[in-house]
């Protein structure tokens, strides 16, 4: 048996109050006048030995009510620790999970109230001359080092949930740096309080103890599990314009046990509800829902999606901003016109074609023009050339469509300037109609189609046929013939679009396909380098943001929000800023982007939707995973919320002074029947 508060038993010395009293009794003799001699039977009955038990069993109380009453201060318990460490011998370091999803409940209370709780009293029944460290997922300053008790208590008592979750490997290694760094470098209990997610902690075996350490997981787990969030969010038409009906689709998912019935979504722009929808998701699934809208002005729009779900609430709204696409500029550089070129890019609101013939190109349009397209040219020259590669570094695409009789050599020379293949002329066999000559299905899952197909079981769809003149090895494959060769291909960060054969009817039918326009589409839109997400995730990290052209010297950019502002790392890459997001501090909403004291720029940042998927490990799996490290315990509090007392049965030892406790007033009851009861 060993006592967590062995000082108390200085208090023992107090036993000898009562044995004082009892060998010193100071009581005086009384004197009786007895008038009638009957009283003296009654004196004589009561004998000397009667009255000497007496006070011998009232001392014996008193002696035991003390003791136990020391012993119950002094806490006794009965070894269990397998480190044969007692507790307050040791430091003890908590890492309490404070991300989002402790939002769930159970019964009426947040998982991260029943955190916070169970570890303070946790805290608190270690003596207070114990070292203790605490974290939460914010990895703070002032959780790198060891406190006193009190002042453990106090930052657990603040703590709130933050926009922010940990990997496992990464708290075990936070909580390591804090031994390393303190005179606690060996031994240690480590806690962690969480609700253990998967999406978020990663790999739990790859957690790394110190033989001397043992590590308590107390997972925290809600009876039912219910969250619905915003999976996605796009415009079915990317070319957005004011005054127009736009449709935006929404991806909704259910991350729940239960499916979700008549969730209404509202669509909000500055603040103002411009269209709603409802739908019905089922358990762990998803549901796209369109939202149709229009708007007025050229401005920049705040856009958010709102709806009701409780009680994982931090999710319930989304942000998102909208701009008015401008044209996308577009040069033609060939000889004769190309009719398939000009239908495709006719609409003028989205597209500003010009076309030039070889030797009389505008070069100013040409550095400013988004997509390039060479169109049969038979050669090209040098000063072409460079200008084409000064257009290709500043971000602008190319795409080349080779002529019926390309000097290859003259084409290597660009290619080489704009980071493309090697060249080699093939061998040309018309009519190319057959079958050897015709491509196979594109890749639908391919980023470049994203958006270009609807879903489809046809394996074998109708392709068109073509007849390459130039040959190749290398780059991203878009379109292939069926025997493998390339016939579109991507290069330099897919800025380069080589294709293999002249958009000449008796070389291919590619022009006159259906593929053709969605491709010549594809290529136009994202030639426009400075479209952005319509939105940011505060997980995304490093993120690219256009700004224009602005002259930024030694002067920052900062972000700020409502509530919160900082300078975030950053550097410019020609009209494009990169900064990385903050992780913590920052709530999900608007944020401008300020230069010279001036909003350039505003951007949407919401939360991981890591967070949002409620998939978490039992009490059973946590089981199972550490089945064979005896350093790793889990508490299951899914029968009893009391982890201090679990926590002192089942690794410290078990508590004796309640009992102790019981005694003690046992035998205080015992001494005031004896002196109630017991007539001398």
């Amino acid at each position: 048996m060993s006592f967590l508060y062995p000082q108390f038993l200085y208090a023992l010395a107090a036993v000898g109050i009562p044995i004082a009293i009892h060998l010193f009794n100071f009581q005086r003799p009384k004197k009786v006048a007895f008038t009638n001699v009957r009283f003296l039977q009654s004196v004589k009955s009561a004998t000397d030995s009667n009255l000497r038990l007496k006070h011998l069993l009232v001392l014996l109380a008193r002696i035991l009510f003390i003791v136990f009453l020391v012993l119950a201060f002094a806490q006794p318990f009965l070894q269990r620790n397998a480190l044969g460490i007692e507790p307050g011998q040791k430091p003890v370091s908590i890492w309490l999970d404070n991300s989002y999803s402790l939002q769930n409940e159970e019964g009426e209370t947040s998982l991260l109230n029943l955190a916070v709780e169970q570890a303070d009293r946790l805290v608190n029944s270690y003596p207070a001359t114990t070292p203790i460290h605490f974290m939460t997922n914010a990895f703070e300053g002032q959780g790198q080092y060891f406190n006193t008790r009190e002042k453990v208590r106090d930052r657990i008592a603040e703590t709130d949930y933050a926009n922010a979750y940990r990997e496992a490997e990464a708290i075990a290694r936070r909580q390591e740096n804090a031994f390393a760094t303190s005179a606690y470098s060996e031994g240690g209990e480590l806690f962690w309080f969480s609700d253990f997610q998967k999406s978020t902690l990663g790999d739990l075996e790859q957690i790394s103890l110190d033989s001397t350490q043992q590590l308590y997981l107390v997972p925290l787990q809600a009876p039912e599990i219910a969250n619905v969030y915003v999976d996605s969010v796009w415009l079915e038409n990317p070319f957005f314009r004011a005054g127009e009906n736009n449709q935006l689709q929404v991806r909704m998912a259910n991350a729940g046990k239960t499916g979700a019935e008549s969730l209404t979504i509202k669509l909000l722009i500055d603040d103002i509800q411009v269209s709603t929808a409802t739908v019905s998701i089922p358990s762990n699934a998803t549901q796209e829902v369109t939202l149709t809208f229009s708007t007025s002005g050229n401005e920049a729009k705040r856009c958010r999606l709102t709806f009701e779900d409780y009680p994982v609430t931090f999710d319930n709204q989304y942000y998102f901003v909208l701009r008015n696409a401008r044209q996308i500029n577009i040069i033609r550089i060939g000889t004769a016109p190309r009719p398939y070129l000009s239908k495709v890019y006719q609409n003028e609101q989205y597209f500003n074609l010009r076309d030039f013939n070889a030797g009389n190109v505008d070069y100013d349009f040409l550095g400013r023009a988004d997509l390039i397209l060479l169109d049969g040219l038979a050669s090209i020259d040098a000063a072409l050339a460079e200008a084409i590669q000064k257009s290709v570094s500043a971000g602008h695409s190319l795409a080349v469509f080779p002529g019926t009789t390309a000097n290859v050599a003259s084409y290597n020379q660009l290619m080489t300037l704009v980071g493309g293949p090697t060249l080699q002329g093939a061998q040309v066999s018309l009519p190319a109609s057959d079958a050897a000559h015709t491509l196979a299905a594109p890749e639908q899952e391919a980023p470049f189609f994203e958006g270009v197909f609807e879903p489809s079981t046809d394996r074998n769809p109708d392709m068109p046929f073509a007849n390459n003149v130039l040959t190749w090895r290398g780059g991203q494959v878009l379109l292939r013939y069926r025997s493998g060769a390339p016939f579109l291909s991507t290069f330099n960060q897919d800025k380069v679009y080589l294709y293999g054969t002249p958009l000449a009817d008796t070389y291919t039918n590619f022009p006159r396909h259906s593929l053709f326009v969605p491709v010549m589409y594809r290529m136009a839109m994202l030639s426009l380098r400075e479209s952005e997400p319509l939105a940011f995730s505060f997980q995304d990290g490093l993120v690219r943001v256009g700004v224009g052209n602005v002259n930024v010297g030694n002067q920052v950019f900062t972000l700020r929000g409502e509530e919160a502002e900082l300078i975030p790392q950053q550097r410019m890459s020609g009209s494009d800023l990169q900064m990385e997001l903050p992780r913590l501090g920052f709530a999900a909403g608007f944020y401008d982007l300020l230069w010279q004291g001036k909003a350039v720029k505003t951007v949407a940042l919401n939360y991981g939707k890591q967070e949002s998927v409620l998939d978490f490990w039992t009490v059973d799996e946590l089981t199972q995973l550490f089945a064979n490290n005896p350093r790793v315990k889990i508490f299951d509090t899914s029968s009893s919320n009391d982890v201090v007392a679990t926590f002192q049965e089942s690794s410290v030892g078990l508590p004796l002074w309640k009992y102790a406790l019981l005694a003690a007033l046992f035998f205080l009851m015992t001494e005031i029947l004896l002196l109630r009861f017991w007539k001398s």
